[in-house]
């Protein structure tokens, strides 16, 4: 097998939104949907002449894979569904709001957006910062060794290719297109999951604050060919 990575919508060098402002103070401007992100995964494959594929996605792209799931079923092996939700964006507000987890959300609120100019020592800390927060769980309170290299050597490639999401302008309209789904086609893409015949797995950390474990629990239920499998581990794998 062969294993195919894309950048989505607004992210690294696939096509940015600029020109859609997210928010103008009153009424968010909609760059795009998740059905629109699912047709691009399908499209990439449609670009490589591949009929079916084993179709994998973390967290908003694991929401993107259940929708490639529903829209597509013909064109996907198995799902796999890694720290995800049918609802990611209320899942993530609901976890929020919990008392255990109000230290968690204030440290991410402090991580600065990387700047234009940023130079690759800054980025790097930057993302070390970011990462450590959702990365650390009871079990493993510290990064180790091996993960503080993997988030130097994984940030270095995304400087050096120019794929930086300068101010988080990108995951602003991705956060939009999300909640959009939640308002608009929750209930009905719950339905569809019921119906899905694909061989799925859903992998889901036991101390994740950004899904907590259960929203991964609730989401196998709804598919008939789930299983879930709980690892040790934050919001990560």
């Amino acid at each position: 097998f062969h294993v195919i990575k894309f950048d989505n919508r607004d992210m690294g060098l696939t096509q940015q939104f600029d020109d859609i402002i997210a928010s103008d103070g009153e009424e968010p401007s909609l760059a795009y949907t998740i059905n629109d992100m699912a047709d691009d995964a399908v499209a990439v494959l449609d670009h490589y002449g591949i009929s079916k594929a084993h179709v994998i996605g973390v967290s908003m792209g694991g929401l993107i894979t259940q929708v490639v799931g529903t829209r597509h079923p013909e064109r996907c092996t198995t799902l796999t569904l890694i720290m995800t939700s049918y609802n990611v964006g209320a899942a993530t507000i609901a976890a929020a709001a919990k008392q255990e987890n109000k230290a968690f959300f204030a440290r991410l609120g402090k991580v600065t957006p990387p700047k234009e100019g940023i130079s690759l020592e800054e980025f790097i800390n930057n993302r070390l910062m970011s990462r450590e927060i959702i990365l650390v769980d009871p079990v493993y309170p510290q990064l180790s060794k091996e993960n503080q290299e993997n988030i130097k050597q994984n940030a270095t490639v995304e400087y050096k290719r120019n794929g930086i999401d300068y101010d988080s302008a990108g995951t602003a309209r991705q956060v939009l297109a999300i909640h959009a789904f939640d308002g608009l086609e929750a209930e009905a893409h719950i339905g569809r999951l019921e119906s899905i015949q694909i061989p799925t797995v859903v992998l889901h950390g036991l101390y994740d604050k950004l899904i907590p474990v259960e929203m991964g629990r609730q989401l196998a239920s709804k598919i008939p060919a789930c299983r879930i499998v709980e690892y040790v581990g934050n919001h990560c794998l």
